[in-house]
């Protein structure tokens, strides 16, 4: 019965083995008529099995690229004679099995990640490839798409990190990566995937423009400070330009840590210094003393700072002398 169970499951090596036991306690017993046909059989699957070793040795051998065309002549070979190899009880073929699957897998992962890249799923394209890279060695159609492949990997570092970096305002920081890849706005990565409620491009877009504005306020928040340095007296031109175009953006810049950060204490001192400003030259026109000195003695030194105020500053001696 072992004869027989191991020649229907095509363990025919082990087939021969139970035959020549047999022949030695009964050799009269008529399953030994079977064994020039099992012999015949043995090496109609050697031949099977030679062929595919060779085509496996002259595919890997060191140094050769893999191509498409000897992935897919493994997995004929394998379709044609998968089943009685499978089954065949040399040793040779659990290995041909292993590579015949890996061939399988390299064909359909490439499939898998081409077809990622045309539909630029750039998260897709490196998680496959980070699951296939190992077996993609010289594999010649790989060296093709490594460029895309590079590319969807920087487009996904540099989405994870403005995502980072958004929730943290550096504004800064999203508009620098935004830059690293700017031949790449047009993927869909940039237009599916948010930060802060918003498409990381329109996000990108808002971190340039809140730069720009705050390094506009900056820049006349520095010439106005330039001044005191110098010796000179500071301007109200400077001091409106500045509250001036805080407001122009309020929406923007009053939600913004950023903003708010870099020039929204310097906008609102510029605000009271101006409401500062007029309410003192009022007084002073309608002699209105105690309003005057009121104010006064709470803006004097930083209103001293402004030429405009030089010519109020007889009312202000003269208000005072009224009021005490």
């Amino acid at each position: 019965s072992g004869i027989i169970t191991a020649r229907d499951g095509i363990c025919l090596n082990e087939c021969i083995k139970l035959l020549a036991q047999l022949g030695k306690h009964d050799p009269e017993n008529v399953l030994l008529n079977e064994k020039e046909g099992l012999k015949k059989q043995i090496e109609e699957y050697n031949e099977i099995l030679s062929r595919l070793r060779g085509t496996i040795d002259s595919h890997d051998g060191s140094g050769k690229m893999l191509t498409v065309e000897g992935e897919r002549k493994l997995l004929d070979i394998s379709a044609k004679h998968g089943d009685t190899l499978g089954k065949y009880d040399d040793p040779y073929c659990a290995i041909a099995a292993e590579r015949v699957e890996l061939a399988r897998n390299r064909l359909r992962q490439l499939s898998e990640i081409n077809e990622a890249i045309e539909g630029e799923k750039d998260r897709l394209v490196v998680k496959i490839w980070g699951d296939c890279a190992q077996i993609m060695d010289r594999f010649e159609p790989v060296s093709a798409i490594k460029p895309q492949i590079r590319d969807a990997r920087e487009r996904v570092s540099n989405v994870d990190s403005i995502i980072d970096a958004s929730p943290k305002g550096d504004e800064e920081k999203i508009v620098e990566l935004w830059n690293q890849c700017s031949e790449h706005h047009s993927f869909r990565i940039f237009s599916e995937e948010h930060a802060d409620g918003l498409p990381i491009q329109e996000r990108c877009l808002r971190a340039k423009e809140l730069v720009a504005i705050v390094g506009g306020i900056k820049s006349v928040i520095n010439e106005q400070e330039a001044h005191s340095k110098n010796g000179r007296l500071k301007t109200w031109e400077n001091e409106t330009n500045i509250v001036s175009k805080f407001k122009e953006h309020r929406d923007l810049l009053a939600n913004s840590s950023y903003a708010l950060k870099r020039v929204g204490d310097r906008a609102l001192l510029a605000k009271k210094l101006g409401e500062a400003f007029a309410g003192l030259k009022t007084s002073c026109v309608t002699k209105s003393d105690r309003a005057a000195v009121k104010i006064w003695k709470e803006y004097d030194k930083p209103l001293s700072q402004y030429e405009s105020v030089e010519s109020l500053k007889s009312n202000i001696v003269d208000a005072k002398t009224r009021v005490n």
